[in-house]
């Protein structure tokens, strides 16, 4: 006689041996062993912290460390800048004259501009997140103070070494590694230096545009002087600060809805970055992101946000040794490819 519960029965011992849906912190332990191949097989260092907002669950690798966060130090500047506008203190349509102490080497167009030239800070902004404008974002900053910058970031109770500063700031401490005099260098003084044709001819040429011979310098070369700079607190925090900010921006803690929302989706149209951790994210992905790059570092911090509420994963990244930027963003897509293939990114 033929048992009724038999195909029952079978379909239930399929059901067991079948793999069953990926439990909550599944996608932790694969994450984790696919992280320790990207770290072992990279010749440099790196930093990776990775978090669903909605559960809290992480993933950390030297994510409590202390980094150099190169531009991705704009996104606070720009919760700065909307947080005024949420205040009424400044609206996005106010226009902001271009100063001689604002040029800066870098990317954008800002620079080609005459002193005076007015421009809206919505157009900074724009300029600052979408192509790493550096001569925009110190007119943002410049607007905004950097003082309050900091002040903010420092009231989200999150772990930064900081200080943020302005971008030419950057360049005169690096330069000022090797002599004081480099406290007074400007746009000029800038172009010149990167205009050279290789770091030891920077070097001279810092040399020539500040008057002084090079046996009189602290540091024997720009290596030397990016590394004494970079044991700095200037600039640097670590990735599970960075990740914390990006969830609470994400979870509209930061800013009004429309500021959010504004800001997000400017992340998403950023043209910096196609070869780092975009470039093996889904497709599909709505990646909120900004990139950063110095010499012998490189960043990209950003989240994947879900499409019906404010729930994201959060993805941040920093490599620190290698000279070519492109083993840099290998090791960056790797870790993209690692995240994407995990799961998490199936639970938003």
């Amino acid at each position: 006689m033929t048992n009724p519960l038999q195909p029952l029965v079978g379909v239930l011992t399929l059901a067991l041996l079948a793999p069953l849906p990926a439990l909550a912190l599944d996608w932790v332990d694969r994450l984790e062993s696919r992280l320790e191949v990207v770290d072992t097989e990279f010749s440099g260092d790196l930093s990776v912290y990775v978090a669903h907002t909605g559960s809290g669950e992480s993933v950390s690798l030297r994510g409590h460390e202390h980094w150099y966060l190169a531009s991705t130090i704009k996104v606070p500047v720009a919760i700065e800048l909307l947080a005024q506008v949420d205040a009424g203190e400044r609206s996005l349509d106010d226009q902001v004259a271009l100063e001689g102490r604002d040029y800066v080497d870098g990317a954008g167009q800002t620079n080609w501009h005459d002193v005076g030239t007015e421009f809206t800070l919505e157009h900074l902004l724009q300029e600052m997140l979408v192509v790493s404008d550096n001569a925009a974002s110190d007119m943002v900053i410049r607007t905004v103070g950097i003082d309050n910058v900091n002040t903010r970031m420092e009231a989200l109770g999150l772990d930064f070494v900081g200080p943020i500063t302005s971008l030419a700031d950057v360049r005169r401490r690096v330069y000022g590694e090797f002599h004081d005099g480099a406290a007074s260098l400007d746009g000029p003084g800038f172009f010149s230096i990167r205009q050279a044709n290789n770091p030891d001819g920077r070097v001279d040429v810092l040399a020539e545009v500040l008057g002084v011979s090079r046996s009189e310098f602290s540091q024997p070369d720009l290596d030397s002087a990016f590394d004494a700079y970079y044991q700095t607190p200037y600039n640097s925090g670590t990735l599970s600060a960075m990740g914390q900010m990006m969830a609470r921006l994400v979870e509209g803690e930061l800013l009004s809805a429309d500021s959010t929302d504004y800001l997000l989706d400017l992340l998403q149209t950023i043209e910096t970055g196609d070869n780092r951790l975009r470039a093996t994210l889904p497709d599909d992905a709505r990646f909120a992101h900004k990139t950063g790059t110095q010499h012998r570092r490189a960043c990209d911090i950003g989240a994947v946000l879900a499409e019906n509420d404010r729930s994201a994963v959060v993805v941040a990244v920093c490599t620190r040794g290698p000279r070519s930027t492109a083993e840099a963003e290998r090791a960056m897509r790797a870790v993209g490819e690692a995240v994407t293939e995990s799961g998490v990114l199936d639970r938003l």
